[in-house]
């Protein structure tokens, strides 16, 4: 008999406390590690994922994932889940024959827990996480592929061609986002066009509000301009949707008790309304015309992005 999609999670959730409470480390998860930026030569793939995916590459005898060989790891999990993570690595490793595919793995610190008026400075504070993202792809080559391939002709990655560097936090929703974001803009694509790619991939993703603002100073910084509007609700956390709603009623003189219904109104009207903003983004002409990252199907982009935070 299936299993409802309930017992299905409840399942999955048990099998995880398991793993915890026996040191068998993090569940791995083959699905959804998805492709948002590849290299001119088709030789590279950055793969966005969460620390299921990582433990799947891990399991792997050929370190594959997505259809491509990982070849390189970041982590940017929290401590527990980086260690647990790490010991999988050794294991993996101990495994690998010696002439086998070998996995990098590097662990490096991002906030998941930050404060509405904290600042990032994208340029300082990640700059040691860019630093590592660039030797990754520079790594076989000893060249910087910097211009993802351009237009729709390149063949679809396999692991006979492509090897991965797997960018992953614990969820995928905040921290490995707004370094994927950061690197793409890192590599020339406006703010707006590196949305675009990754909210394609992975359109539950929410990084908080400091990573969003620290990724359009850097933006402006390196590129002199900035591609964000202020009403552009796809480059909105869920936090700043709410407050949106809030103060779009209050400009229509309509007054709340800020109770639980309330602000469960008020984030699935701002939801919905970043969904059609995700969409509007999605359908734009993109004026990175250098840049190019593989579509998903209209369905897959257009649903409302999850609630998740790490």
């Amino acid at each position: 008999q299936a299993l409802r999609p309930c017992d299905a999670h409840t399942l999955h959730i048990g099998r995880i406390m398991h793993r915890r409470r026996r040191g068998l480390g993090v569940v791995p998860k083959h699905e959804g590690a998805a492709e948002v930026w590849r290299s001119l030569d088709g030789q590279v793939s950055l793969l966005l994922g969460d620390s299921g995916n990582c433990a799947a590459a891990l399991e792997s005898e050929a370190c594959e994932l997505a259809g491509v060989r990982v070849s390189h790891i970041i982590c940017v999990a929290n401590a527990k889940t980086a260690q647990m993570l790490l010991q999988q690595h050794r294991a993996s490793t101990a495994r690998a024959s010696e002439h086998g595919p070998q996995v990098q793995f590097q662990v490096f610190s991002m906030a998941d827990r930050l404060h509405a008026d904290d600042e990032i400075d994208v340029a300082t504070d990640l700059a040691e996480h860019l630093s590592a993202i660039q030797a990754a792809v520079m790594h076989e080559s000893g060249e910087v592929s910097a211009k993802p391939v351009k237009g729709g002709s390149s063949a679809a990655p396999t692991s006979n061609t492509t090897r991965g560097i797997l960018l992953h936090c614990d969820m995928g929703h905040n921290r490995s986002p707004a370094l994927a974001l950061a690197f793409l803009v890192s590599q020339g694509l406006s703010l707006r066009g590196a949305y675009r790619d990754v909210l394609r991939q992975r359109p539950t993703m929410d990084p908080l509000p400091p990573y969003r603002r620290g990724l359009r100073v850097y933006e402006q910084s390196l590129q002199g301009r900035s591609t964000l509007a202020e009403g552009d609700m796809f480059g909105m956390h869920m936090s700043q949707l709410v407050e949106a709603m809030s103060s779009t009623d209050a400009g229509q003189g309509i007054v709340y008790n800020m109770d639980d219904t309330t602000l469960g109104q008020h984030l699935g009207q701002g939801l919905r309304m970043r969904a059609a903003s995700i969409e509007a983004l999605l359908a734009e002409k993109s004026e990175d015309k250098h840049l190019h990252i593989p579509h998903m199907q209209q369905s897959q982009c257009a649903r409302i992005p999850g609630e998740g935070m790490e």
